[in-house]
């Protein structure tokens, strides 16, 4: 591998890594590419490394320096750059090699993907990534509502880190030049006038840095958190912070072999915790996102010195082997793990199986198509444009015909009946999903009569209430009852505040509060209350405690604060006879998603997709809430409980399919059949507690 041209150094991954810094390739640079890479694989492989997604900051701070140290000495020496040369270069490095990922992973999604809804979502990706976009097609696409599948199903989903760096490239090096320019710059004053340069970057890294701050305190979900973690104008202040050490490098100090060590130390310890630590709950980008940017400069700080037994290591052979594989181990990693979750969705083993055979495929892509064509000068004036249109229209014919064959699939008769198990539940196709009270804007939709009614059953809660709607609602009628339900997402109907977001939490307190209202002025027959509680309670979701203002993640300590907010709330509806009947959380299937169970299972053999979990650890799951609603139910005698547990599960396992039904939609909701197969124990628990 030759180190004297950088830009023909081995590339990384990530987001597309440029060229190494200065005339000399770093090792170290390339070792620290490897930590990154690392990072990310073992985030996305379901590895204990919760933090792991920030290999991508570190990447994007790599970048920023590593294309900055090559630019900058050439603008020196000539008070100007070659574009079409630099433009060749990274045309021959970048797209041979995420082109044929997409092409391959295009065709083989056709088998290996989900048709209702996976398939699409990776063939539109694929079509914004050959043109560069795949980040603001993401944020375009938004997250699709509540009930939308996880962006994990997308096999392209990795991506758009290519595409911002790829935008960052379109414009970075003309914005060295015309800053060069303007500022005055003569190719005589050389070395010691970049240090104007300075300015310039750092306004528009502070500003993106600024933009990123603002826009990741957006609602989870929302345009705005989506625009935060995908856009290059919220990411570019990560590149920037590289770029800027590469323009002031040659203006410091060298540093000695102490200092250059304690650096590294600091930074590769900033790292290792930040990515030991992070939880991904937390607003990313932003504040957060300091931490490994700062480690990573850091790190590239104590790499300018003397040797160090930090540079040292970081330059060690195995490092060095995995930094040059690091952008095609990237590229190919995310898609096998996506296929491998796909096809055994409890495993935890596939994942990382699947990581270690990407590492594979990167190896022969780095042999077989990305150094024999970036090392090919016949790849020059009219031959690079035609690799550049292959590279561009190839990939976008591969994702038209996964996209068109998806059209064709979703069609057929088997995934019109699958779809059709799997279809949403009526408060939700109804629009009663809103947290709407009764009687204020809430859709007619939302109530079915009888004639001569008994008087009325509501339906209150999150989206585990909203799926018990069919079930409810036929069993209120077969009674002689009206029924109305009002739902919303991700809001139990208790006084507990749980801290998501603020206009989220805003939100459920104004449901809640409002409903309560309502219900006392209507006085319905009997409120039927179901919500998430073991989810909330064992989830890493912190709760408002109100004794202290202070949050606390603790199950045990939830638990108890769960069971105070539900028993006052049924204290407060019971105080004016209402009766109430709390439903226990209903079974969670983890990792159990029917709707993205492979097209090749279902039309083969849909059973496989239905991988049960065994009653022991749904009893464990449900055991804290279940024991915190119990004892809530007991101090208020107007309210009951019902436990549907021994429904939908035998007494040994729970499975999301069983005797040709599907019961469950996903791993925490049940299918309409589902609801339905609970009409008639519904039925007695209304003629038991209705008044």
């Amino acid at each position: 591998m030759p180190n004297s041209d950088i830009s023909d150094a081995p590339k990384p991954a990530v987001p597309p890594t440029g060229i190494p810094a200065a005339s000399r390739r770093r090792a170290d640079i390339q070792g620290l590419r490897a930590i990154a890479v690392l990072m990310v694989v073992f985030f996305h492989a379901g590895l204990p490394l919760s933090g792991g997604f920030i290999g991508v900051d570190v990447f994007l701070v790599i970048s920023g320096f590593v294309i900055t140290s090559m630019l900058l000495p050439r603008l020196e020496t000539s008070g100007h750059l070659n574009f079409r040369d630099f433009y060749t270069r990274r045309i021959r490095r970048l797209l041979p090699a995420l082109s044929v990922l997409i092409v391959i992973i295009a065709a083989s999604s056709v088998f290996l993907l989900s048709p209702l809804g996976p398939q699409e979502s990776t063939a539109k990706t694929g079509i914004a990534a050959s043109i560069f976009s795949a980040n603001t097609y993401l944020i375009r696409a938004g997250n699709g509502g509540y009930f939308a599948l996880s962006a994990d199903t997308n096999a392209l989903l990795h991506t758009w880190s290519l595409s911002a760096e790829e935008q960052f490239y379109l414009f970075f090096p003309a914005f060295l030049v015309a800053c060069w320019l303007l500022l005055g710059k003569r190719h005589t004053e050389r070395r010691h006038e970049r240090h104007r340069l300075v300015l310039p970057v750092l306004i528009v890294t502070v500003a993106s840095f600024f933009l990123s701050l603002l826009l990741s305190r957006s609602a989870p979900g929302s345009t705005g958190a989506l625009a935060a973690f995908f856009s290059s104008p919220t990411r570019v202040w990560e590149f920037g912070a590289g770029a800027t050490l590469a323009i002031a490098a040659p203006l410091m100090p060298r540093l000695g072999r102490t200092t250059g060590s304690a650096f590294g130390v600091v930074g590769l310890i900033i790292l290792l915790v930040t990515a030991r630590t992070l939880t991904g709950s937390e607003p990313f980008p932003g504040l957060v996102a300091l931490l490994p940017v700062t480690g990573a400069c850091l790190l590239l700080m104590g790499g300018l010195g003397a040797n160090n037994p930090v540079k040292t290591a970081l330059g060690a052979g195995p490092l060095v082997w995995l930094g040059d594989l690091s952008y095609s181990w990237y590229l190919w990693h995310w898609p096998l793990i996506v296929f491998a979750g796909a096809l055994w969705p409890t495993s935890s083993v596939a994942p990382p199986a699947a990581a270690l055979i990407a590492l594979l495929a990167a190896w022969i892509s780095y042999h077989v198509i990305e150094d024999p064509i970036r090392f090919n000068e016949r790849f020059s004036g009219r031959r690079v444009v035609l690799l550049f249109v292959a590279c561009i229209i190839l990939p976008i014919i591969a994702s038209m015909g996964l996209l068109l064959t998806n059209r064709i699939i979703t069609r057929s008769s088997v995934v019109e009946r699958y779809a059709e198990a799997l279809r949403p539940h009526l408060d939700n196709i109804n629009g009663c999903d809103r947290g709407q009270p009764i009687g204020d804007g809430l859709p007619s939709e939302c109530t079915q009569t009888v004639a001569n009614p008994l008087g009325t059953v509501v339906l209150v809660g999150d989206s585990n209430a909203g799926q018990l709607t069919e079930g409810a609602a036929e069993a209120a009628n077969r009674a002689g009852y009206d029924f109305t339900v009002s739902t919303l997402p991700s809001c139990p109907f208790a006084n507990v505040e749980l801290m998501s977001s603020p206009a989220q939490d805003e939100q459920c307190r104004h449901y809640v509060t409002t409903m309560t209202e309502s219900l006392k002025v209507i006085d319905p027959a009997l409120v039927i209350i179901a919500s998430t509680a073991s989810q909330n309670i064992n989830s890493d979701l912190a709760f408002m405690d109100p004794a202290t203002g202070s949050p606390t993640t603790t199950p045990a300590k939830k638990a108890q604060l769960w069971q105070a907010g539900l028993s006052s709330l049924l204290d407060d509806l019971g105080r004016d006879g209402i009766h109430t009947v709390v439903v226990h959380t209903l079974p969670h299937l983890d990792n159990v998603e029917p709707r993205t169970c492979p097209a090749i299972r279902i039309f083969f053999n849909q059973a496989s997709c239905a991988a049960g979990v065994d009653r022991h650890s749904i009893e464990t799951q449900q055991r804290l809430a279940r024991e915190a609603e119990v004892r809530a139910i007991a101090s208020t005698p107007t309210a009951s409980g019902v436990d549907f547990t021994e429904d939908l599960c035998s007494a040994v396992i729970c499975r999301p399919y069983r005797h040709g039904v599907w019961l469950h939609r996903d791993h925490n909701h049940i299918t309409v059949d589902g609801s339905l197969q609970l009409a008639d124990h519904f039925r007695q628990v209304i003629s038991d507690h209705a008044t």
